[in-house]
């Protein structure tokens, strides 16, 4: 199946993108919410945007099974960081944390 292009939401999301603001992207299962990220991350780099600043952690792939806990994706996180350059983080298909204590 190949992905439906999204203008309507991405052209609504365009005044967010460089603000401090915490955005959530939520909808039913399979509606295009990780496309509409990937779509975007598209654009943060056809602004000028580095690919190092964008941070793209998806839990469904095993190369992320170990972050287990807040902290530890708050320890990815912290070690991807340069001091003084702005980020974006992307995190897709995202988990509750164990007991939501650690």
């Amino acid at each position: 199946m190949k992905p439906i292009d999204r203008p309507l939401y991405l052209k609504r999301i365009e005044p967010m993108i460089n603000t401090e603001f915490i955005k959530i992207i939520t909808g039913v299962r399979r509606s295009g919410k990780s496309y509409l990220l990937l779509m975007i991350k598209d654009k943060l780099l056809s602004m000028g945007g580095d690919e190092d600043q964008i941070i793209y952690i998806n839990f469904e792939n095993p190369e992320f099974f170990d972050l287990l806990s807040y902290k530890d994706w708050y320890k990815y996180l912290k070690d991807k960081v340069v001091a003084n350059k702005k980020y974006i983080s992307y995190s897709m298909k995202f988990k509750k944390f164990q007991n939501g204590k650690n």
